[in-house]
């Protein structure tokens, strides 16, 4: 457990939150506001993010199977598309996901938060879905 908890903080210390990072893609969306919408939701597969067929791990690993669970979450939660417009309002959703996840955010954090943004958050979800 010690590792696992580890590793998770290891995790979300590096890459995974460097990967959200909202300075990296507020400067992107700046730059380039059109292209990281469209990358969202374009049928122009010259724009559109690539599609795989097979997961990036070795066959039988640990790796896929821990990839295979993360598959399995997602496809709980469904489509989010819809409810972000740019890459920069994904970045941010991924990095509440993320913080929630790992335990980053407090369970006290995240009632406030909720509570206090209760009205805005359903007015976007039932404005978007």
């Amino acid at each position: 457990m010690k590792f696992i908890t580890a590793a998770l903080l290891v995790l979300s210390n590096t890459s995974s939150s460097t990967a959200f990072a909202p300075s990296s893609a507020s400067a992107r969306a700046n730059t380039y506001p059109h292209e990281l919408h469209t990358r969202l939701y374009s049928s122009d597969p010259d724009q559109a993010e690539p599609v795989v067929q097979n997961p990036p791990t070795e066959v039988g690993s640990h790796e896929e199977l821990m990839y295979s669970l993360g598959v399995n979450l997602a496809r709980q939660l469904g489509d989010i598309r819809p409810l972000v417009e740019t890459g920069e309002e994904l970045t941010f959703l991924a990095k509440g996901m993320l913080d929630t996840v790992v335990g980053r955010l407090s369970e006290d954090g995240q009632v406030d938060l909720l509570q206090r943004r209760k009205a805005d958050l359903n007015a976007l979800i039932t404005q978007r879905a």
